[in-house]
Formats: structure tokens, sequence, C-alpha cells
């Protein structure tokens, strides 16, 4: 069966039949020809108007196939890998005011709060797991990403360390939201275990719990909880001239809003090897196509399409002396250059081929199919000519993966490739080696990287502003070398990370959150 990914390009064809009609009809001896009565006189301005109709009719059919192709025609299936990026987990943390009630026992016995003690568990979890992907959401009356999905674990253990019920402003407790902010964290269309786990007393003053579960298990996202606090409650810390509240543990909600995962009571001595057992689970499943790391797709036929019109295209322009007004005839050398491009496309050592298949890498990527990019570049990798911008385009689809190690590979292999005097292709590898080495903490590398990227295109304004950045992070990171913020197993951060941790804690202060303003209910 054809399938077509933009079958509204086939209006088009419409365009094209009242003049294949018209051609048809103005020169009858090529119907004749179609009926195999070829005419058995021609006088030479019936062999022009022949030659003529020839042309049109086979300029008609190019630009019918080039539509065609232009829908994305597709048949047949094929089996394709599927790359993986193992678990991605979202810690989803209460911040209400509820969450300070000192109820829950460390190791030694001695108390501390629900707030504490879930940011102790989900610090073991983050030190333990190097293979899963982390990100943090901050909820109380709203909900807020607060640590996009990162392999940063010394981030990650830097944020849970200082965390507070005062980082972020709102009243009451909305797990609605909070759950919405961890899920917006995922991308949709590639395959990952995707898993939020939610650390709350299950107390909620406002929002649809049940609602926001729904819309997380359609994305396929599983959501798991950790119970913090204790059945018989604790008075919640009132501020000046507040009544005393008593919160308690609601076990039943937490348990409902994990039935697709699970829940852990965080009181138990064993809650922590029970959640990391758990995230060392299978990182993905449920694969269609019968192996696991592949799946099965339909085969996009473009090019047959393609290849049909550019020879279409070259038997109208080759069809001979073409008939004009005033007798004027020219030679179709054009046409047989057409002609033989095509046959050349349609040989697989040619060039052109491996062109096509950087175009089709390039469209699949900007839509967001990696999978199907990835396979596009590997196919134009086996022609020498096309082989650096290949490259190229898998360091950039690893890059959007956040897969930063295999990205740079790619980028140095097409960079050894890459002709001399490309420079804007040179300048594209180094301004992304820059950028992966920032993102890394490499600032000196990173500056190395665009400045090079300014000696291939010396006018790129963004190369000049990273460089800027990198050379004034490099500067920071230096002078506060001598005064670590963190120390033991987070590792040490200078005064640079603890002004941007500072910055982002007044944005969040600061920041109106959407229908907190709305509750005016108890705060805790």
């Amino acid at each position: 069966m054809i399938r077509f990914e933009n079958p509204k390009a086939l209006y088009l064809l419409l365009v094209l039949i009242i003049p294949a009609i018209a051609a048809i009809a103005r020169f009858p001896k090529l119907l004749r020809l179609l009926r195999l009565f070829p005419p058995s006189r021609r006088s030479l301005a019936d062999g022009l108007r022949f030659r003529y109709g020839v042309s049109v009719l086979f300029s008609l059919i190019s630009a019918g196939c080039l539509i065609t192709a232009l829908a994305g025609p597709s048949w047949g299936s094929r089996l394709v890998s599927e790359p993986r990026r193992g678990t991605e987990l979202v810690l989803a943390l209460d911040l209400s005011r509820s969450m300070d009630v000192r109820d829950m026992a460390d190791q030694s016995g001695a108390s501390r709060s629900r707030l504490e003690a879930g940011a102790a568990l989900a610090g073991v979890l983050v030190a333990a797991s190097p293979e899963i992907r982390f990100g943090i959401a901050l909820g109380k009356g709203s909900g807020v990403l607060a640590l996009p999905l990162t392999d940063d674990r010394e981030a990650a253990l830097a944020f849970l360390e200082g965390l507070s019920t005062s980082l972020i402003t709102g009243r009451g407790t909305n797990l609605e939201a909070l759950l919405d902010a961890a899920a917006g964290a995922f991308e949709d269309g590639f395959p990952a275990r995707r898993e939020i786990l939610l650390f709350s007393d299950g107390e909620a003053l406002s929002g649809a719990l049940s609602e926001a579960l729904e819309r997380a298990a359609a994305r396929g996202i599983t959501v798991s909880a950790v119970g913090l606090g204790a059945e018989t409650g604790g008075i919640v810390p009132a501020a000046p001239g507040e009544a005393e509240t008593v919160s308690v543990l609601h076990r039943e909600v937490l348990q409902n809003a994990a039935s697709m995962g699970i829940y852990l009571d965080g009181n138990s001595g064993h809650s922590a090897a029970r959640l990391l057992e758990y995230a060392a689970g299978p990182s993905v499943d449920g694969f269609s196509g019968g192996a696991a790391g592949f799946r099965r797709e339909s085969e996009a036929q473009w090019r047959v399409f393609a290849l049909a019109a550019l020879c279409a295209l070259g038997i109208a322009e080759a069809s001979g002396k073409v008939w004009r007004r005033g007798g004027r005839r020219r030679k179709a050398g054009k046409g047989l250059l057409l002609s033989l491009a095509a046959a050349l496309l349609a040989g697989s050592c040619s060039p052109v081929l491996g062109k096509l298949y950087i175009i089709e890498g390039s469209f699949l990527s900007a839509r967001g199919r990696s999978a199907e990019a990835m396979g596009a570049y590997l196919k134009a990798l086996a022609f020498p000519d096309t082989a650096p911008y290949a490259e190229y385009g898998l360091g950039c689809v690893y890059l959007a993966l956040d897969e930063g190690q295999a990205a740079q590979k790619r980028f140095a292999a097409a960079l050894s490739a890459a002709p001399a005097g490309d420079t804007e292709l040179i300048y594209r590898i180094r301004y992304n080696l820059g950028v992966i080495h920032f993102q890394n903490g490499g600032f000196e590398a990173a500056a190395q990287e665009f400045r090079r990227a300014l000696e291939a295109e010396s006018g790129k304004i963004e190369a000049k502003r990273n460089l800027e950045l990198s050379l004034l992070s490099q500067g920071a990171r230096e002078q506060s070398s001598a005064a670590p913020v963190f120390d033991g197993d987070g590792g040490e951060y200078g005064a640079l990370f603890d002004l941007i941790r500072r910055k982002e804690r007044d944005r969040w202060k600061n920041r109106e959150w959407t229908g907190t303003a709305d509750y005016t209910g108890p705060d805790y």
C-alpha cells in the first residue's frame, strides 16, 4: 500500500491536467504514436511539431513525477536501528510547607524534615546511577522544571544539597502542576525508559492529580512515588500569627499515583536499596519489529519518482530540434546532459546520490526524526565526496540528543576529511566542538575552538560572543578556585556556579507562577 507523508502536495497534479489535455489534443500525430499507428509521411513542419509535442508531454510527466516525489511516497518496510538513551528520570520534589515537618529519622535516629529525607534519598540515587540522565522538578502552588535532563551528576547533587521550601514562591500544594512540569522534561518521539519519581507527603490542596497521571501515561511516562512523613503526622512550622496545622502522610494518594510504577515508604530502612534496584531495571522495552534495538518502518520511495522526473526531463530536452515560432531551432545539448546526469544518478557510485542522502538526512533531522536521519547520513558515508558532510550531520544529530562524546568523535572525523576550501563546513565543525567543550566545563578548550572557527569565518558574531563567554568563564573559575562552595562527594564548585544558582533562586522567587494567585486556602 502506497502512503504519502505530505498528501496535500498531490493537489498540485490538478494544475497539470489542463496542459496535458491541451498538448495531446493539439498534436494528433502523437496520439497515433501512442496508439502504435505512426504516420507514413512526415513533412518537416510535421516532424518539428511532433518533436515539440514529445517535449511538452515528457515535461509534464517530469513535473508530475517531481510533485509525487515531494508528496513523500513510501511502500514496503524495512528494519532500521533504533538508538537508545537508556533511562531518563525526573525527580519531582514537593516543596510545600508541610515538607518542613520533622517526623522523619536518619540512620542515627536523629529527626529530620521530610524534604531533607527526600533529598537524601534522591542524592543516593543520583550518586549511584551514572547511566541515568536526571532532571529535577520542583512544586508548590505551581511547578517548575528546575534542572533539565542532564548527564552531569555533580550538578544534580549540588542542586539537591541546597533545597529548601523557600526556594520558590507560592501557596499550598499542587501535585498536578508538579507532575506536568516534570513531564515537560521528556522529548517525545525518541525511545527511552521515562520515569518520574515523586517525593511528597501526598497532601494536595489544589489541582487534579489524576488528570496529570493520565497525561503522563498517554506519553508513556511511568510515575513512581516515595512517601515522606509519618501517618501519625506532625505540626507544620507556622508563621507568626498563624494557627498550628497537623500534616500527615497520605499513603493512599501516593500509592494510587504510583499504580504503574512502585511506591516506597521513605521511613523504611530498605527504601534506598529498593530505589536503586528499581532504577537499575531495563532501559528500554516494548520495541516493535521483533528485534531489540530495531524497529520496522515504511521505506521511502521518493527517489524513484525523482529519478523518473530527471529521466523524463532529459527526454523532453533531448527530443531533437524543437519547433519554435519563426522557424528557429535549437539543439538539445542541455537535455543530453540532463539525461546523462539521470543515468549517473541511477548508478550506485554516483556522487549525486550521496548528496541526495545528505539532503534527506538534513530534512529528517530538522523534523526531529533522529533515527532516520542517522540512517541517511550513514548511507552518505559510502561516497568520498559527501563523507565529511555526512560525518558532520551525524555529529549534529548526536549533539541534539545530548550525546556529546559521540558527537565529538563525528566532528573530529568530519574535520579530518573536510575540504580545505570549504570554510563554512570548517567553521560549523569548530563552532560545535566549542559548544561541546563549553558544556563539559572545558572553557579553555572551548575558547580555542571558537578562535579556530573565527579563523575560518571571521564575520560570525555567534562565535565571537561564545569566545568572550568562554574567556570570562575561565577567568571566573581561576579566581574562585581557592574558595570552593561545596565540598565532599559532590565535588567543588566555585563562585561562578554559586552566582548562577543564586540568580536562578531570585528568578524563581520573583516569577508569577500561573494558577498560584487563584489559590487562597491554607498554605502547607
